[in-house]
């Protein structure tokens, strides 16, 4: 007999697009996905596509409620049909805000429905009121799938129990992303037409421009790095400081040392500028746009501050697949990012290895879903 899931999220974002395929296409699993429309401008899976005419039943839109577009509060149609069905497990969105799912979970602890809260668990620096609703709000739940360990190790610190805490990590659109790789694996390494001195080792940044991500440090420590080990910088996206980093970089670097790419969205495109870099740097925290890189070979770089980055910084293993520095330690970053260029030249396809390897191993779809069959075996009892 199949498992039967309710899987209850804010929106149906596109990079999760290969995880919830795996969960549908899986024969031991019934799964139904409950999800509304969402306000961030983060693509979403579209669900009336061709590939999914038989997996109709499979999805229910919800109203999402907002507060002040950022902050979803509450979501529609979900209690009625809490009482209506009784599935075997279901999984919630680990954001406290949504009172909808206060109500859903006292639901599902009366019925003896199974509850796992799906999210980042704690961050380890909460406090006050936000800190004591974030433990009671996890509380409520049978068990947890989380993102890193780090946010296990904390909840574990924090009164959870270990053994109930699953971390599932993340994954992108895994599959193009293994096919565009392994036809860059077989092809001639191509020139970048928008450098002059291509000889020059790549520094990329992918993902919003935005003053968060203090993307002025990569044209300071290009300038600064000039005179004994010079790089070319490549920005990919666009932003709301794109046009300040432009005049920045226009003043302060050698023409032609640096490129503003603008979106991209072209896969192929993307895989190839990732190949072909040496080394992605986030100066302010980094998320996704990790896995992104390591997924075609690219180290990372970013700070070290735990408590403000992304729960992908895990896939950084220091001085394997990229490194840390100091934040807000432009010395640092500089003195730290010449040491690795000087390093990584004599062992570049070694290093493309080791960011193979870690998603290979944790961020992909296939791990997660061996993971969350774990989950079903080890949560769902069977009735007396």
């Amino acid at each position: 007999m199949r498992t039967t899931v309710h899987y209850i999220t804010n929106i149906a974002p596109l990079y999760r697009k290969n995880l919830w395929n795996r969960l549908l296409h899986n024969k031991d699993i019934d799964i139904k996905f409950f999800f509304g429309k969402g306000k961030s401008g983060i693509k979403e899976i579209d669900t009336t596509d061709e590939e999914y005419k038989n997996y109709q039943s499979s999805f229910f839109e919800l109203k999402n409620y907002w507060f002040k577009s950022k902050i979803l509060v509450w979501q529609s149609k979900v209690i009625a049909n809490s009482f209506s069905q009784k599935p075997d497990l279901t999984i919630l969105l680990g954001e406290f805000a949504v009172l909808s799912n206060w109500i859903l979970a006292l639901i599902y602890k009366v019925r003896r429905i199974p509850l796992v809260i799906y999210g980042h668990g704690m961050y380890g620096n909460e406090k006050g009121v936000k800190a004591l609703l974030r433990k009671l709000y996890l509380k409520t739940a049978d068990a947890h799938l989380v993102y890193e360990n780090h946010a296990k190790n904390v909840m574990i610190q924090s009164g959870f129990n270990a053994k109930d805490i699953y971390v599932f990590y993340n994954s992108l659109d895994y599959d193009t992303q293994i096919k565009q790789r392994n036809e860059l694996l077989t092809e001639t390494k191509k020139s970048k037409d928008f450098f002059e001195d291509k000889s020059r080792p790549v520094v990329v940044f992918i993902g919003r421009l935005t003053e968060e991500k203090k993307l002025h440090y990569l044209i300071e420590i290009s300038k600064r790095l000039e005179h004994d080990t010079p790089i070319n910088l490549l920005f990919i996206g666009k932003g709301p400081v794109m046009e300040s980093l432009k005049n920045k970089a226009k003043n302060d670097l050698k023409d032609k040392s640096y490129h503003f790419y603008g979106a991209c969205y072209d896969e192929s495109e993307l895989g190839e500028l990732l190949f072909n870099s040496d080394l992605c740097i986030s100066p302010g925290n980094v998320g996704l746009t990790a896995i992104h890189a390591l997924t075609y070979g690219t180290p990372v770089a970013t700070h070290s501050n735990i408590f403000e980055q992304g729960p992908e910084v895990e896939a950084i293993q220091e001085g394997d697949t990229g490194f840390f520095f100091e934040q807000h330690n432009l010395e640092d970053l500089a003195q730290k990012t010449k040491e690795w260029i000087n390093h990584s030249s004599i062992n570049r396809e070694a290093i493309r290895k080791k960011c193979f390897n870690i998603i290979e191993t944790r961020y992909n779809p296939d791990n997660q879903l061996k993971i969350f069959k774990r989950l079903l075996a080890e949560q769902i009892k069977p009735e007396s």
